[in-house]
């Protein structure tokens, strides 16, 4: 970030009582962080907006500082900051907008692929920051990644625990923004050689964009490189394609997070994923988070892999009738030969390998398997 834009910004009483975010910004001087935390609260407490001058008044700061300021924050890319019209004054109006700035698209040509053949791992419902996360096994998983010689491994979201709700309560260990990502940047795998192409969802950690206006996931690929880990890279939000070379013809892997309840049967959200999709719009392979379930199928010429989840069933999750699956998967994927009749031109072939982990006593009394960080 350019460290041109100077402000001399004079800390007042302010005309609003304004909430302060969760956060802190990042790439930023102790002197602009101060100013940009400001006016952020003031627009967290003002949903319908405020122009330069309100805010101003409100901060008690010069319009030119405040242009300053509001520059910095749209340069840190942190909140999508939004302006509109207002009717009656026909002033710019400022607010903070809870849509995230999405990547719908990620075109990794030949990144993932050796030999014509990709392999990769897929989790999903990680909830770091939940009490029952397990992160014992999630660093297993990353282990038999490494051995196994997968470099990439996509998380299709639920990556951290979000926001507490009536449902939760008890479960979460850490509650604002600030620590769940400090804590994700510490806790997360880091195994060399393996690096983290993830999403974010609408319920967890997609409840920080709700309460805090904040795009939590830039925020945690943000994070993450400023403790020195660059093998954690955002994609998007809900669900992204993913576009990759596989023997020399392009496969659309997408990375999908669904909502709903409980299904009569395990495979049901997948099958109705497939077949709500418009014609001329399916990938040839959906990873689907959210179901916390380990399966694979072929349905309507699209390969569906349920990639699990990372933790214990919870109390919100036992009164919700829904069970777990802890593991994930490897996932192989190539362009099949012309002699082999099974496939025809536009597809590709997958097999999938699922990890199921013991529940958590096993690793209790087991010890040498916990990697739980302190």
């Amino acid at each position: 970030m350019a460290n041109s834009l100077q402000v001399v910004w004079v800390k007042k009483n302010t005309s609003v009582n304004s909430r302060q975010p969760s956060f802190k910004f990042l790439d930023v001087r102790d002197s602009q962080r101060m100013e940009m935390e400001d006016l952020i609260g003031v627009l967290l407490d003002k949903k319908r907006g405020r122009t330069k001058f309100q805010l101003a008044d409100d901060l008690r700061q010069t319009p030119k500082q405040i242009d300053t300021v509001l520059n910095l924050i749209k340069t840190e890319g942190l909140y999508n900051l939004v302006t509109s019209t207002d009717s009656q004054s026909g002033k710019v109006v400022y607010q903070l907008s809870t849509q995230v700035t999405r990547q719908e698209e990620y075109h990794a040509g030949n990144r993932f692929s050796e030999n014509g053949v990709i392999r990769f791992g897929a989790i999903a419902n990680t909830r770091i920051g939940n009490s029952l996360s397990r992160l014992d096994t999630l660093d297993a998983f990353y282990r038999i990644c490494q051995r196994k010689g997968i470099k990439t491994v996509f998380h299709c979201g639920d990556i951290l625990e979000g926001v507490e709700r009536k449902a939760t309560q008890g479960e979460v260990l850490l509650h604002e923004a600030d620590a769940q990502v400090k804590y994700f940047t510490k806790a997360f795998p880091l195994v060399e050689g393996v690096e983290t192409y993830f999403i974010t969802a609408p319920h967890h950690e997609g409840s920080f964009i709700d309460s805090d206006r904040l795009q939590i996931g830039a925020y945690m690929e943000a994070m993450a490189r400023k403790n020195g880990r660059t093998d954690l890279h955002y994609l998007g939000h809900r669900e992204v394609d993913v576009h990759v070379k596989v023997g020399g013809e392009t496969a659309i892997v997408r990375l999908a997070h669904v909502t709903g309840n409980v299904p009569y049967a395990d495979s049901y959200p997948m099958q109705k994923y497939i077949e709500s999709m418009q014609g001329g719009t399916k990938p040839h392979v959906v990873l689907m988070g959210h179901t916390g379930k380990l399966e694979t199928i072929l349905y309507r010429e699209v390969w569906g892999v349920q990639v699990g989840s990372f933790i214990d069933q919870t109390p919100s999750m036992r009164a919700g009738r829904r069970s777990t699956q802890v593991g994930g998967q490897i996932i192989e994927l190539w362009k099949p030969r012309k002699e082999e009749e099974n496939f025809h031109g536009t597809q590709f072939a997958l097999t999938g390998e699922e990890f199921n982990f013991f529940n958590s006593e096993f690793y209790q009394q087991n010890p040498e398997y916990n990697r739980r960080p302190a």
